[in-house]
């Protein structure tokens, strides 16, 4: 999809770590901030980097309609971003993607909307990156890559060429994935894991080389 949003306010959705780095890169790309939404109801009217936490996501809306905004959803969790953001756009509202001024992306990467990219990352020629995803700092996405829905790749992460990533697979921090290999949808990769051959559906994968820690 092509994000047509990089003029208008940001509308954070999540308060948390996550949140408060999407709020830096929105800030470093020369974008403002409208504020935070988060459903937990305890936080209304408090601050996060300095932006007050204006409602929950029923407020979206409103906001953003009112102030011209568009929205990001900055949640960490790879089920709960899914369901959020599904149900944001199935809404019709207006999201947006984050890419930290730091950040080097091949002028032919795909980038679908919701997507963050975090400061230091390297997104290579011909990757393709479905809704939703965090690509965070200093990962790397090598040539002809393709990361599915809400996808995670972590800090200093490396996924090398021709890889699939498929949906809600979180790839920890550190980790390495070896050139051509599948990740299945749900499938969760331990932090500094050197993976060498294709992660199933749903299976957690942990060490050097990278071996099911779920397999019966």
């Amino acid at each position: 999809m092509t994000d047509t949003t990089h003029s208008k306010p940001v509308l954070i959705l999540g308060a948390g770590g996550h949140g408060q780095v999407v709020a830096q890169a929105v800030l470093a790309s020369g974008r403002s901030v409208l504020g935070f939404l988060d459903d937990d109801k305890e936080k209304l009217g408090q601050t996060v980097e300095g932006f007050y936490i204006l409602g929950d996501s029923n407020d979206a809306p409103d906001l953003l309609s009112q102030n011209d905004a568009s929205l990001i959803v900055a949640i960490g969790d790879n089920q709960k971003r899914h369901l959020k953001l599904f149900s944001l756009l199935n809404a019709n509202l207006e999201l947006t993607t984050v890419i930290h001024p730091s950040a080097v992306v091949a002028p032919n990467t795909l980038i679908g909307l919701g997507t963050v990219i975090m400061p230091l990352a390297v997104v290579n020629t011909g990757v393709e990156i479905a809704q939703g995803v965090i690509v965070n700092s200093s990962s790397v996405i090598e040539h002809n890559v393709k990361v599915g829905v809400c996808a995670h790749i972590s800090p200093r992460a490396v996924v090398a060429g021709d890889s699939v990533v498929s949906d809600r697979v979180w790839v920890g921090a550190g980790a390495v994935i070896k050139e051509g290999l599948t990740l299945g949808t749900d499938a969760i990769v331990g932090a500094g894991a050197v993976v060498l051959e294709d992660v199933a559906l749903e299976d957690t994968v942990v060490g050097i080389p990278a071996k099911s820690i779920r397999s019966s």
